[in-house]
């Protein structure tokens, strides 16, 4: 048989048709015979896949690249390919390609000197490497080896500190847990009563004089007695700094504040008890809710209880009158008497009745205290719409549909809605949930400057109202 002029790879003939340089280059028609006549759809779903075109005169790493045909031959198959390409030999082995020599065989392109060297042995997976590649690949090997190695062994030890975590607390007995919490709820009440014994001191003559003075001051309206008392002394340094962001003076107006009012507190004496205990001091009544004191110090309730008063004992000649509705156990606090509250304030507090399964009984209790046509002020940390509930709770937030919805089952009409604590830097996606931002800065100084930009959260800031009859 006359030797065939091969011009490039594609004329190597397979039991499945074209090679993969024949796939490359279908401008070069194959010689026809019993074993190369054009392959069956079977064949076709099992051959190499397409490669990217080559050019007129591809490298020798293209070509190295593309030349590799079915890594697996039958028996049949090695014989068929023989048979096709009398010219071409192949390499012994499963997964060895074969041989292209260029022996006896005119080759016109610019890819005969490669040929003829008989540079093309490569396996299916690829050519073959040059000693520089092979130093490259082993080095690539090597940090790959390295880098699954370093992440199976942080997985396996994030897996293993789960499981340890999950042993432990298995492993502990209720009055190890207890122990725990007592322990905890110590030291942060020692915290508490240093903190407070600090701020105690300020409380000096002078101190008590402006206080005097403020007390006894006459407004021409709320919207100056509010403005004197956030502008009073007596509040903990840094509260004023909150006030561009929680608007105390708008928020108390939207809802209707007036000096007079019969007005509850949730969460315990604190940020709003500074500003509504001089306002309300002359004519109004003033209550705040909390936990038990004298509660089991084991009860995280017991702890903050205490801290509230701590800071209603600091100054007597300001928050000598404001009351406290003790909360016991899983039941509402008293709220006061049926009927004989003007206002109820819940500011930045419903998360925490949510994941405590206690939003339901207290909005109702709050429900049966108020007078009728009383409001329910509620300021809460605002959720995307459509957010899980549960979820959001854990990040200190909830749904404002889903949270109106909960509050008029119990009878409530929304009388208005407001933006004044609305902020729309608030992403609502932070790490550490509504404790990312200000003032708490739950990261520290890691992005301190990124989150102190944003602000406080977003907030919904609702009115509503107990139908008259």
């Amino acid at each position: 048989m006359r030797s065939r002029r091969v011009a490039d790879p594609s004329d190597v003939t397979t039991p499945r048709g074209r090679c993969a340089g024949a796939q490359l280059r279908g401008d070069h028609a194959l010689r026809q015979t019993p074993y190369n006549r054009e392959p069956t759809r079977s064949q076709r779903d099992s051959a190499s896949p397409i490669a990217p075109r080559l050019g007129s005169t591809p490298s020798r790493a293209d070509l190295l690249t593309h030349i590799s045909c079915a890594p697996k031959w039958s028996r049949r198959e090695r014989s068929v390919f023989l048979r096709s390409n009398p010219r071409l030999a192949r390499a012994g082995g499963h997964d060895i390609a074969p041989v292209v020599y260029s022996r006896r065989m005119r080759i016109t392109t610019p890819l005969a000197s490669l040929l003829a060297a008989g540079l093309f042995t490569t396996a299916c997976g690829g050519p073959p490497e040059k000693s520089g590649d092979k130093k490259v690949a082993k080095a690539d090997k090597k940090a790959d080896k390295k880098t699954d190695k370093k992440a199976d062994k942080k997985t396996d030890k994030k897996a293993d500190d789960k499981a340890e975590k999950k042993a432990d607390a298995k492993a502990k007995t209720p009055e190890q847990e207890k122990a725990e919490r007592l322990a905890k709820n110590k030291e942060r009440l020692a915290k508490f009563e240093t903190a407070a014994a600090e701020e105690a001191k300020r409380f000096d003559d002078t101190l008590k004089a402006e206080i005097k003075n403020l007390l006894e001051a006459k407004h021409k309206d709320l919207g100056s007695a509010i403005t004197a008392a956030m502008a009073g002394k007596h509040r903990k340094p840094g509260n004023s700094d909150r006030d561009q962001y929680r608007h105390p003076a708008e928020t108390l107006a939207f809802f209707g504040l007036k000096p007079d009012a019969s007005v509850v507190e949730f969460g315990g004496a604190g940020w709003y008890t500074e500003i509504l205990a001089p306002v309300l001091a002359k004519s109004g009544k003033l209550a705040v809710t909390s936990g038990d004191p004298n509660g089991p110090l084991e009860d995280g309730s017991t702890v903050y209880a205490k801290r509230s008063q701590l800071f209603l004992s600091k100054s007597p000649e300001l928050y000598g009158k404001v009351e406290t509705r003790i909360r016991k156990g899983d039941a509402p606090p008293e709220l006061g008497a049926a009927g004989t509250v003007d206002l109820v304030l819940a500011t930045r507090e419903m998360h925490g009745w949510h994941e405590d399964g206690a939003l339901a009984k207290n909005v109702a209790a709050v429900f049966a205290a108020l007078k009728p046509g009383g409001v329910f002020g509620v300021v809460q940390h605002r959720a995307k719409e459509g957010d899980d509930p549960k979820a959001a709770a854990d990040k200190g937030r909830l749904p404002e549909a889903w949270l109106i919805k909960q509050v008029e089952a119990a009878g409530f009409k929304l009388e208005a809605k407001s933006d004044v604590n609305a902020n729309p830097k608030d992403t609502k996606d932070h790490p550490e949930g509504v404790w990312t931002l200000p003032p708490s800065l739950a990261l520290k100084d890691k992005d301190k400057a990124k989150y102190t930009a944003i602000g406080e959260s977003d907030r919904m800031t609702l009115k509503f109202v107990k139908p008259p009859g």
